[in-house]
């Protein structure tokens, strides 16, 4: 049997290299950059719409607690040069103590000078405190008493909830003289 081939022009031949060598062209300098760049541009468009979900959770949390928030709290504390109390006013750590909580909107139910300490001579007495109120207060009161200039150091502070209200009690220790 015999096969029979049919020639192929030189013409033919030469325009479909030259037809292959422009797709090749055409795909390598026009098709493949602009392929690269619409890959770019939804990776970008993915990670700014995780973006704006993650603002969107994350608004009105921020709303939230710009607004319980009701003073600013600085870097550093201002620290005066530490003061006692002299012995004949310990009588007045509770009312001092009582306008720092009033100023702050919490209600102070107990303050009581632990008297062993007093009958020691130290030259510091612990002083028990306790309070009703939101803890947002609460942070701007522990700011305003770390002013006072005899409050030496806090040994405790426990928090319990009540509620929307929260229980607070402090032990502190008070310079005297």
């Amino acid at each position: 049997m015999r096969r029979y081939y049919k020639a192929i022009s030189i013409g033919s031949i030469v325009f479909i290299t030259a037809a292959l060598i422009v797709g090749f062209v055409l795909y390598a300098f026009a098709v493949r950059p602009a392929m690269k760049e619409i890959l770019d541009l939804e990776r970008q468009i993915a990670e700014m719409r995780d973006i704006t979900k993650a603002r969107e959770i994350l608004l009105p949390l921020t709303v939230r607690i710009s607004e319980k928030i009701d003073s600013h709290v600085p870097a550093e504390l201002r620290l005066e040069d530490m003061s006692r109390i002299p012995k004949y006013k310990i009588g007045t750590i509770p009312s001092v103590i009582a306008g720092i909580a009033e100023k702050h909107g919490l209600t102070l139910t107990s303050v009581v000078p632990n008297v062993s300490t007093i009958e020691k001579g130290t030259e510091r007495v612990m002083v028990s405190l306790s309070l009703k109120g939101l803890f947002s207060s609460f942070r701007a009161f522990l700011l305003d008493l770390g002013r006072h200039s005899a409050l030496e150091s806090i040994q405790e502070i426990s928090i319990m909830r009540e509620g929307r209200q929260k229980n607070l009690a402090i032990n502190v220790w008070m310079a005297v003289e």
